[in-house]
């Protein structure tokens, strides 16, 4: 459930939430959230690699809220603006696009993004990613 709230408050902050930054003096300060949004997210990340590189056996106790620990945002926008950034700065936002049913493949395609980009932005550890791809593996039926 967090892995879809992220990608789909992701991928809508792709619409707006980043245009509201390019015009942020024409909004009121309640309004301004692009910023906010990916400063909280690049810190709470580390939380959510930790709680990803654990598998499946440690997930069940978890509730959805603990992945975003560390935010007062409890929804999948903090994260989902900060991956979302980076997969459309890295040219792979029509990769994303044909997966938005998939949010495991949200992860992956920002896991690409992470690696091609020179500001060096937060890269999930490898025990993460290998997890990940095993949850698609098992869930995703179209791979």
């Amino acid at each position: 459930m967090a892995m879809y709230r992220i990608l789909n408050e992701g991928a809508a902050d792709m619409v707006d939430k980043k245009y509201m930054t390019d015009t942020a003096t024409k909004l009121l300060p309640s309004q301004r959230y692009f910023q906010e949004f990916f400063d909280q997210g690049k810190k709470i990340l580390p939380r959510m690699d930790s709680l990803f590189q654990q598998g499946a056996a440690s997930w069940k106790n978890l509730r959805t809220r603990d992945y975003f620990k560390g935010t007062p945002f409890s929804s999948g926008h903090v994260p989902g603006t900060y991956l979302s950034h980076y997969i459309e700065k890295n040219g792979l936002k029509s990769k994303l696009l044909k997966s938005l049913d998939d949010p495991f493949s949200f992860f992956l395609i920002y896991d690409q993004a992470s690696r091609r980009d020179k500001d060096k932005p937060y890269r999930f550890s490898a025990a993460a990613i290998k997890n990940i791809k095993n949850l698609r593996a098992k869930y995703i039926k179209s791979i």
